[in-house]
């Protein structure tokens, strides 16, 4: 009797162990989409249809496994694609907003500043300046 409870109790954490690790890389598959298609316009409910989650469930896994909720993970991405693309002194700034998913330049600017502590101009004048 004693020996069919371990075997019981082993496989149930064997299951509780590879349904955590189907959950992980599922997270990590979103995150990972959200790399490749971040000039996108992406939602939560996009997520939730494309990866046949709740939005509910993807945001609380998203965020225990990352620390960070979805568009805050998406934001720093366009910002770091950005800060390369400001680099090129013959693109305009709306040209980039839109380049990393911001139709809206003032709203990109603001994100922008939110994350870098300067405006995308700042940036770049710094980073040509150097």
């Amino acid at each position: 009797m004693e020996e069919q409870y371990k075997g019981r109790l082993t496989a149930a954490g064997r299951m509780l162990t590879q349904q955590h690790t189907r959950e992980n890389h599922i997270i990590h598959d979103i995150a990972h989409y959200l790399e490749r298609h971040y000039a996108e316009d992406i939602s939560l409910q996009d997520m939730a249809t494309r990866f046949f989650f709740s939005r509910e469930y993807i945001s609380r896994r998203f965020k225990q496994e990352f620390s960070v909720n979805i568009s805050d993970f998406l934001a720093r991405i366009r910002i770091e694609k950005a800060k390369l693309l400001l680099l090129n002194p013959q693109l305009r700034i709306s040209q980039i907003a839109e380049m990393v998913g911001y139709p809206d330049e003032k709203y990109f600017s603001k994100v922008f500043k939110k994350q870098e502590g300067r405006t995308p101009n700042e940036y770049r004048k710094e980073k040509t300046m150097s």
